[in-house]
């Protein structure tokens, strides 16, 4: 899942300031018809904007996890020719929770600011259809640095009930130059559901790839791991309050830290 994490707080304090440009969002004149994930979102292209959308046609077979004690979640790295710093991942996990559960958690956008931690809100601007515009704001804790903030297109296609799609992409923000994603919700069962998760984004990281460059990666994997799991538990947890929630997707993260994923990134081939 898309996520702003501490890494922003290093950008900031490094002279990255100006996260919000003021021009208004990218936008299609478009009706209320149902979109497919493959139609155009009205945000900002990137070189894996035609990947995802147009040359999507399938996933890898779900894991299948040996040990009832091994990682929840299964990384794959990607890395960028001639860009060290555009990050690439994959995520697959599996909820155990029926797929309209699963959906469900995942659609509410609205109260991601309750157990993803740091951010001050999270909310959908707008809905054209099933194409959203949603709004992200991280706290900063600095008064004199104010928090970051963007804005991402979703579109959300229920064409197949059986293959559930995500398609999100940056929509406006500064230093974040591109964010291009995909989501795939397919059923494993009646009480189970296959999450799988294309992320790509870049920065401008300014002096932070001379003084922490290792940060850059491990932190945002970071993030993602993190947020994936916020989702997992609230889709098998509904009883679980939002600080449990991150609780445990925090012990979670502490026993099984990401670096080996990273270390073990490769250029990403295609769908």
């Amino acid at each position: 899942m898309p996520t702003v994490n501490r890494l922003w707080l290093l950008l900031l304090l490094l002279g990255q300031n100006n996260l919000w440009a003021a021009e208004s969002s990218p936008t299609l004149q478009i009706d209320t018809k149902l979109q497919s994930f493959r139609d155009p979102l009205g945000g900002v292209d990137s070189r894996y904007t035609e990947i995802l959308s147009t040359r999507f046609k399938s996933l890898p077979k779900p894991f299948k996890a040996e040990l009832s004690d091994s990682n929840p979640i299964h990384l794959h790295c990607f890395s960028t020719p001639a860009q060290p710093y555009y990050i690439g991942v994959q995520e697959e996990m599996r909820i155990e929770a029926p797929l309209e559960t699963a959906d469900h958690v995942v659609s509410d956008i609205g109260h991601y600011q309750e157990i993803f931690p740091g951010y001050k809100d999270i909310h959908v601007v707008r809905k054209e259809g099933n194409r959203w515009l949603t709004y992200w704001e991280q706290r900063i804790p600095l008064f004199f640095i104010s928090n970051v903030r963007y804005e991402l297109w979703y579109v959300i296609d229920h064409h197949d009930p059986k293959r559930i799609i995500y398609r999100f992409q940056l929509a406006k923000a500064d230093k974040v130059h591109h964010s291009d994603g995909i989501i795939v919700l397919e059923p494993l069962g009646p009480h189970s559901t296959q999450y799988t998760e294309y992320d790509f984004w870049d920065a401008d990281f300014g002096l932070l790839k001379t003084l922490a460059p290792g940060r850059i990666w491990r932190e945002s994997i970071e993030g993602v791991y993190l947020s994936d799991l916020a989702l997992k538990f609230k889709a098998e947890h509904p009883q679980w309050s939002a600080s449990q929630i991150q609780h445990e997707a925090k012990k979670q993260l502490d026993r099984f830290p990401v670096d080996q994923a990273i270390a073990d990134r490769v250029e990403f081939s295609g769908l």
